[in-house]
């Protein structure tokens, strides 16, 4: 629990930042969708909903997993935080091409070019500020651990 309260802290100190530069201006629903939507949905298609949940459930868990288990539970956020840095790319694209459409229209250009940044600083903070930690939560058993957790079992 003072995990996610330091966590909460941790993001709200830079929410707090970013709010005192000038209100709301760095949330866009838009953006948000962009990045977390399809990396999420991608991310639970190609390993399946299940794994996604058993490798975040793992990250946020205090029992240590099996070598093997942990490997494939740090290969789904592997792969999570990849597509987050995708889709915020992708995002960033998007933007910009908004962006160069509507060069006749100079009060487009800014909300155009605010989304193209905020997917990129959306990727960032969900990847490496969320995931990361993550991935280096997961506690995998040593070898010895894991033959006397097999001899109980049995």
């Amino acid at each position: 629990m003072i995990r996610v309260l330091f966590l909460l802290l941790g993001l709200g100190t830079i929410g707090l930042v970013m709010a005192a530069g000038g209100g709301l201006v760095f949330i866009d629903a838009a953006s948000t969708i962009v990045v977390i939507v399809p990396s999420v949905l991608l991310a639970a298609g190609y390993h399946g909903p299940g794994a996604l949940g058993a490798a975040i459930s793992a990250a946020d868990g205090e029992e240590p997993v099996e070598a093997g288990l942990g490997a494939k539970h740090r290969q789904v956020l592997q792969s999570l935080r990849a597509l987050l840095c995708a889709c915020g790319g992708l995002g960033f694209l998007i933007g910009l091409v908004h962006m160069l459409q509507n060069l006749s229209d100079p009060t487009a250009v800014g909300p155009a070019l605010a989304v193209a940044l905020l997917t990129g600083l959306y990727a960032v903070i969900a990847s490496e500020l969320i995931v990361a930690p993550l991935i280096g939560r997961i506690q995998v058993l040593g070898p010895s651990e894991a033959v006397v957790g097999q001899q109980e079992e049995d």
